[in-house]
């Protein structure tokens, strides 16, 4: 049987976001969350390795089949806390697992340490916790922000002929391969003027106005309960991994593997990354934090 296709209205925000979802209606929940300008289908090559759980797959808002927020917003870091803070409750869930691949591990990181009784383990994948500011940069980034904003609207949408054109640029800018370029690209397109035009919201591209400080971000990871994994590769993103490794350091019960492959390790071969998580994931399954 294949994935299921939901839609969740969020209470408070009243976004529509979608979600896939594999697995059993009886298995142990695990939420899932994509990198920037991702989707859901972030996950598709994992489901098989976690397929004893309901593991639950979001299109984070302005990605993929999710609503795009409110004209004259802008995407805040902090938001996307509140966001799967909404979707637990309209899914009512009580306990879960959660993992997180880039943006999406740095906000489930920092969901843990706000909900630290809720998880039951934290699987990362090349992320934890969000881009950092120092004090003294925080004018200039908030300036930065403001000009960026200005020029937006003035930029015209890429056309793209064709899928397989999408797909290619997609794989070239994210250094994936053309399997994985592929399935992201179909999910976050849509026909335009005989062509194809990105789903996602342009927004998303937009300077933050703010960032946290890394003392705050250390603090808040101090704060994390649950038993947590960070999967790395050995061709990470992170050209300095140093700053992965001391704030993992502020949480207690970590574990670091590294495993080969680049920042989408978990997409281009997923099987070495499903066998730790499904590993991990076991191990913990139905522990009580507290």
């Amino acid at each position: 049987m294949g994935p299921q296709e939901i839609k969740i209205k969020l209470p408070f925000t009243g976004i529509n976001v979608s979600a896939k979802i594999w697995g059993p209606e009886n298995g142990a929940p695990i939420i899932a969350l994509h990198g920037w300008l991702d989707n859901a289908d972030s996950f598709q090559g994992l489901a098989p390795w976690l397929n004893n759980y309901r593991l639950i797959s979001i299109d984070l808002p302005g990605h993929g089949l999710s609503d795009h927020i409110p004209p004259g917003m802008l995407y805040h870091f902090a938001d996307y806390i509140r966001y799967v803070d909404e979707i637990t409750q309209a899914l009512n869930l009580k306990n879960f697992g959660l993992i997180g691949h880039s943006m999406g591990a740095g906000i489930a990181s920092l969901y843990a340490s706000a909900y630290s009784n809720k998880i039951n383990f934290l699987g990362l994948i090349e992320g934890i916790g969000p881009m950092t500011t120092n004090e003294e940069d925080a004018a200039q980034l908030l300036h930065d922000s403001i000009e960026d904003l200005k020029k937006f609207g003035h930029r015209p949408a890429t056309l793209y002929k064709t899928v397989d054109e999408a797909a290619r640029i997609r794989m070239i800018a994210g250094n994936i391969t053309s399997n994985s370029a592929q399935l992201l690209v179909e999910r976050n397109l849509k026909p335009h003027n005989n062509g194809y035009v990105w789903k996602t919201d342009p927004r998303l591209r937009l300077k933050s106005p703010y960032r946290f400080t890394e003392l705050q971000v250390k603090s808040m990871l101090s704060k994390i309960k649950c038993p947590t994994l960070l999967i790395k590769a050995e061709k990470s993103i992170f050209k300095n991994t140093d700053i992965l490794e001391s704030r993992m350091l502020m949480i207690k019960r970590s574990t670091t593997q590294t495993l080969a492959g680049g920042h989408h390790l978990h997409l281009d071969d997923p099987n070495p990354t499903g066998r730790q998580l499904s590993i991990f994931s076991n191990s913990h399954t139905g522990e009580q934090i507290s």
